[in-house]
């Protein structure tokens, strides 16, 4: 379970951190337009990869935290 909020806290920072943020034009001139958004999309898919992982781990009584019998 801890995996799953780490993996959408990373989602969601790097998200929100990264195209929000006066971080997101310089990179973009400094990399180009290409290699921007290629990165950016890299990170995008492996952090959201991650949550799909860490989701599919989690025992499914766990989500509410009482057994679900």
């Amino acid at each position: 379970m801890e995996l799953l909020a780490i993996a959408a806290l990373a989602f969601l920072v790097t998200h929100l951190g990264i195209s929000s943020t006066p971080l997101r034009g310089m990179l973009f001139a400094s990399l180009g337009e290409r290699v921007y958004q290629g990165l950016y999309s890299l990170v995008a898919v492996a952090t959201l990869g991650l949550m799909i992982y860490a989701y599919g781990s989690v025992p499914h009584d766990d989500y509410i935290g009482l057994p679900l019998r």
